[in-house]
Protein backbone atom coordinates (compact mmCIF):
# COMPACT_ATOMS: atom_id res chain seq x y z
CA UNK A 1 0.00 0.00 0.00
CA UNK A 2 2.97 2.50 0.44
CA UNK A 3 4.13 2.01 -3.29
CA UNK A 4 0.43 2.65 -4.55
CA UNK A 5 -0.28 6.16 -1.82
CA UNK A 6 3.60 7.30 -1.41
CA UNK A 7 3.69 9.25 -4.73
CA UNK A 8 0.35 11.05 -3.54
CA UNK A 9 2.60 12.72 -0.77
CA UNK A 10 4.94 15.09 -1.10
CA UNK A 11 7.66 13.52 1.92
CA UNK A 12 4.89 10.91 3.35
CA UNK A 13 5.57 9.19 6.47
CA UNK A 14 4.13 5.96 6.92
CA UNK A 15 3.40 3.55 10.08
CA UNK A 16 2.42 -0.08 8.99
CA UNK A 17 0.59 -2.31 12.19
CA UNK A 18 0.09 -5.46 11.82
CA UNK A 19 -2.95 -5.50 14.07
CA UNK A 20 -6.04 -2.92 15.42
CA UNK A 21 -4.02 -2.98 18.59
CA UNK A 22 -0.91 -1.89 17.47
CA UNK A 23 -2.52 1.00 14.70
CA UNK A 24 -4.47 1.80 18.18
CA UNK A 25 -1.88 2.76 19.65
CA UNK A 26 0.43 4.22 16.65
CA UNK A 27 -2.65 6.78 16.79
CA UNK A 28 -2.34 7.69 20.46
CA UNK A 29 0.80 9.08 19.88
CA UNK A 30 0.21 10.71 16.14
CA UNK A 31 -2.74 11.77 14.11
CA UNK A 32 -2.77 10.46 11.18
CA UNK A 33 -4.06 11.62 7.98
CA UNK A 34 -5.37 8.82 6.29
CA UNK A 35 -5.85 5.68 7.86
CA UNK A 36 -5.77 2.26 5.03
CA UNK A 37 -7.33 -0.65 7.16
CA UNK A 38 -7.18 -4.11 6.14
CA UNK A 39 -10.15 -5.81 7.34
CA UNK A 40 -8.27 -9.14 7.82
CA UNK A 41 -5.59 -8.01 10.63
CA UNK A 42 -5.73 -11.02 13.61
CA UNK A 43 -7.32 -9.00 15.56
CA UNK A 44 -10.35 -7.77 13.83
CA UNK A 45 -13.00 -9.40 14.47
CA UNK A 46 -15.53 -8.56 11.35
CA UNK A 47 -15.74 -4.95 10.97
CA UNK A 48 -14.67 -4.69 14.85
CA UNK A 49 -11.95 -2.75 13.57
CA UNK A 50 -13.60 -0.11 11.53
CA UNK A 51 -15.48 1.10 14.60
CA UNK A 52 -12.40 0.97 17.02
CA UNK A 53 -10.23 3.05 14.73
CA UNK A 54 -12.78 5.24 14.07
CA UNK A 55 -13.73 6.01 17.02
CA UNK A 56 -10.54 6.46 17.93
CA UNK A 57 -9.87 9.04 14.88
CA UNK A 58 -13.69 10.43 13.50
CA UNK A 59 -11.66 13.44 11.86
CA UNK A 60 -8.96 10.81 9.92
CA UNK A 61 -9.85 9.62 6.47
CA UNK A 62 -10.53 5.88 6.60
CA UNK A 63 -10.41 3.94 3.86
CA UNK A 64 -10.48 0.61 3.75
CA UNK A 65 -8.67 -1.63 1.53
CA UNK A 66 -9.38 -5.26 1.56
CA UNK A 67 -10.33 -8.84 -0.97
CA UNK A 68 -13.39 -8.97 1.08
CA UNK A 69 -15.65 -6.52 -0.81
CA UNK A 70 -19.41 -8.32 -0.73
CA UNK A 71 -22.35 -5.86 -0.73
CA UNK A 72 -23.39 -6.56 2.47
CA UNK A 73 -19.19 -5.78 4.18
CA UNK A 74 -19.19 -2.54 2.24
CA UNK A 75 -22.73 -1.35 3.03
CA UNK A 76 -21.58 -1.61 7.17
CA UNK A 77 -18.45 -0.62 7.04
CA UNK A 78 -20.18 2.48 4.85
CA UNK A 79 -22.37 2.94 8.17
CA UNK A 80 -19.76 3.04 10.16
CA UNK A 81 -18.26 6.01 8.71
CA UNK A 82 -15.55 5.15 6.63
CA UNK A 83 -14.77 7.47 3.81
CA UNK A 84 -14.17 4.89 1.35
CA UNK A 85 -13.98 0.89 -0.07
CA UNK A 86 -10.91 0.01 -2.66
CA UNK A 87 -10.98 -3.79 -3.41
CA UNK A 88 -7.42 -5.38 -3.45
CA UNK A 89 -8.03 -6.67 -6.83
CA UNK A 90 -7.39 -2.94 -8.05
CA UNK A 91 -4.38 -2.48 -10.09
CA UNK A 92 -1.57 0.49 -8.24
CA UNK A 93 -2.64 3.28 -10.51
CA UNK A 94 -6.37 2.52 -9.65
CA UNK A 95 -5.81 2.54 -6.18
CA UNK A 96 -3.85 5.67 -6.49
CA UNK A 97 -6.42 7.48 -8.35
CA UNK A 98 -8.81 6.15 -5.71
CA UNK A 99 -7.44 6.93 -2.83
CA UNK A 100 -6.83 10.99 -4.62
CA UNK A 101 -10.29 10.90 -4.89
CA UNK A 102 -11.27 9.89 -1.71
CA UNK A 103 -8.63 12.60 -0.39
CA UNK A 104 -10.54 15.04 -2.36
CA UNK A 105 -14.04 14.57 -0.59
CA UNK A 106 -15.30 12.26 -3.32
CA UNK A 107 -16.82 9.29 -1.61
CA UNK A 108 -15.27 6.08 -3.42
CA UNK A 109 -17.43 2.30 -2.65
CA UNK A 110 -17.21 -0.54 -5.23
CA UNK A 111 -20.61 -0.86 -7.26
CA UNK A 112 -22.62 -4.41 -6.98
CA UNK A 113 -25.48 -3.43 -8.89
CA UNK A 114 -28.72 -3.90 -7.25
CA UNK A 115 -28.82 -5.86 -3.73
CA UNK A 116 -31.57 -8.13 -3.16
CA UNK A 117 -33.97 -7.40 -0.19
CA UNK A 118 -31.94 -9.20 2.14
CA UNK A 119 -28.68 -7.29 1.37
CA UNK A 120 -30.94 -4.15 1.60
CA UNK A 121 -32.43 -4.83 5.33
CA UNK A 122 -28.95 -5.38 6.42
CA UNK A 123 -27.30 -2.46 4.74
CA UNK A 124 -29.98 -0.38 6.69
CA UNK A 125 -29.34 -1.25 10.41
CA UNK A 126 -27.75 1.11 12.40
CA UNK A 127 -24.19 0.94 13.15
CA UNK A 128 -24.74 -0.16 16.55
CA UNK A 129 -26.95 -2.78 14.98
CA UNK A 130 -24.54 -4.39 12.31
CA UNK A 131 -21.69 -4.62 15.20
CA UNK A 132 -24.27 -6.94 17.41
CA UNK A 133 -25.36 -9.02 13.96
CA UNK A 134 -21.60 -9.13 13.13
CA UNK A 135 -20.87 -10.46 16.28
CA UNK A 136 -23.57 -13.24 16.53
CA UNK A 137 -22.79 -13.65 13.25
CA UNK A 138 -19.14 -14.97 14.91
CA UNK A 139 -21.22 -17.04 17.52
CA UNK A 140 -20.58 -14.55 20.46
CA UNK A 141 -23.29 -15.05 23.05
CA UNK A 142 -24.69 -11.74 24.24
CA UNK A 143 -22.46 -11.19 27.27
CA UNK A 144 -19.80 -11.04 25.52
CA UNK A 145 -20.96 -9.35 22.79
CA UNK A 146 -22.59 -6.34 25.78
CA UNK A 147 -18.32 -6.56 27.42
CA UNK A 148 -16.94 -5.83 24.27
CA UNK A 149 -19.21 -2.90 23.31
CA UNK A 150 -19.38 -1.56 26.37
CA UNK A 151 -23.06 -2.00 26.41
CA UNK A 152 -25.93 -3.91 28.26
CA UNK A 153 -26.90 -7.26 27.98
CA UNK A 154 -30.19 -5.94 27.71
CA UNK A 155 -29.30 -3.48 25.03
CA UNK A 156 -27.79 -6.40 23.08
CA UNK A 157 -31.21 -8.07 23.24
CA UNK A 158 -33.00 -4.94 21.99
CA UNK A 159 -30.82 -4.61 19.30
CA UNK A 160 -31.58 -8.21 18.49
CA UNK A 161 -35.49 -8.08 19.06
CA UNK A 162 -34.96 -4.87 16.01
CA UNK A 163 -32.67 -6.64 13.68
CA UNK A 164 -34.71 -9.90 13.69
CA UNK A 165 -37.65 -7.40 13.01
CA UNK A 166 -35.79 -5.66 10.33
CA UNK A 167 -34.12 -8.34 8.11
CA UNK A 168 -37.48 -11.12 8.96
CA UNK A 169 -35.73 -13.45 10.44
CA UNK A 170 -37.12 -15.17 13.66
CA UNK A 171 -34.03 -16.31 16.19
CA UNK A 172 -30.19 -15.49 16.18
CA UNK A 173 -29.04 -18.62 14.27
CA UNK A 174 -31.21 -17.48 10.92
CA UNK A 175 -29.28 -13.87 11.43
CA UNK A 176 -26.21 -15.79 11.84
CA UNK A 177 -26.74 -17.57 8.34
CA UNK A 178 -28.07 -14.80 6.43
CA UNK A 179 -25.48 -13.03 7.44
CA UNK A 180 -22.73 -15.41 6.49
CA UNK A 181 -24.71 -15.96 3.54
CA UNK A 182 -24.36 -12.52 2.18
CA UNK A 183 -21.16 -11.88 2.89
CA UNK A 184 -20.00 -14.58 1.36
CA UNK A 185 -21.31 -14.27 -1.80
Amino acid sequence: MQLAVAPIFENPEFESASTISQASTFMLARSPRLILLDLSLPDADGLDGVYRLRAQRPNATLVVISGRDDQITVALARSLGIDGFISKSQSLTDIQRLVRSILAGEPVFPSHGEPGPAACAIAALTPAQGRVLAAVATGKLNKQIAFELGVSESTVKSHLFTIFKKIGVLNRTQASLLFSHLTET
